[in-house]
């Protein structure tokens, strides 16, 4: 919603004189409102933010559609077998982030608002009063789902994995590793992307894009004749210690938020938590 899969940055084009011209696409995108985001969505979604916007450089195009974007978020109150959530600090309750949040309690929804926007469409709302038997059962919905089965190991991953460039567990893991690259298109947090030439037919003009792309594909490290990971260890131990490592220097903390997409996607059935759980393992022998 935030993020394109796909889209123009620019075009040129030949003029009369023949003269070569640079124009920017023009982003003009419609209001969104996305109902029913997880907690895991909206931490994702500060994420980016992050990047596309309090760096030293603002993305217009990603600026637009979040200027635009209104969210109701539910809060989770049955984790699912993937999700870990919780030991990254992003869920399973939405604490910021979002326009609206509900908890789905038996007798309805608990609506908690967090921004101007969401006051402003619940006044025309017809809403009753929360109880404190409500309160309580929200509480205990939130302690019930914080139980995943789930979880992070319990060892310092970040300085880890740094001493862990040439530990055979990459290789391990890589035997398995088909590089498909769909853990990082299901998850909220990577932004890869490459950027391509596409030539008009009039063959006078060309447009710029910018897609999604994957730390998993063999061009993605493609410098000047030289793939630098030409390995699947190598790129699984790029994206393994980009999110849980070199993440935190350049955003403060890690780059996963628990969602478990990764996990639900893998074709080979390869788990974060395991891959980390190696290097604990190895450690202790």
């Amino acid at each position: 919603m935030l993020f394109a899969a796909r889209e123009k940055l620019w075009q040129s084009r030949r003029s009369a004189d023949g003269q070569l011209c640079f124009e920017t696409a023009q982003v003009e995108p419609e209001a969104v409102a996305i109902i029913g985001a997880r907690a895991c969505d909206v931490a994702a979604m500060k994420i980016q933010d992050q990047h596309f916007l309090q760096q030293s450089f603002v993305d217009p195009y990603y600026k637009a559609r979040r200027d635009n974007l209104f969210i109701i978020a539910v809060n989770c109150s049955r984790p699912a077998a993937t999700c870990f959530c919780y030991s990254t600090g992003d869920g399973p309750f939405v604490e910021d982030g979002a326009d609206i949040v509900l908890t789905e309690l038996d007798s309805g929804f608990l609506v908690k608002v967090q921004t101007s926007q969401g006051k402003v469409l619940l006044e025309d709302l017809s809403l009753q009063a929360c109880t404190e038997k409500q309160v309580a059962e929200h509480e205990q919905i939130k302690a019930a789902a914080s139980i995943q089965e789930k979880q992070l190991p319990q060892y310092d991953i970040r300085s880890r994995l740094r001493h862990e460039l040439n530990n055979e567990a990459w290789h391990s893991i890589a035997a398995k590793c088909l590089s498909c690259g769909n853990c990082t298109l299901v998850c909220p947090t990577c932004f890869c992307h490459s950027e391509n030439e596409v030539p008009e037919l009039d063959g006078k003009s060309s447009g710029h894009y910018r897609e999604w792309d994957s730390c998993f594909s063999q061009g993605h490290s493609y410098i000047h004749g030289i793939t630098i990971q030409s390995e699947v260890s190598q790129r699984y131990r790029q994206w393994l210690s980009h999110k849980f490592s070199s993440w935190y220097e350049q955003y403060g903390r890690s780059g996963c938020v628990g969602c478990g997409r990764c996990i639900s996607w893998c074709p080979v059935g390869i788990d974060v938590t395991e891959s980390l759980a190696c290097f604990e393992e190895r450690r202790r022998d």
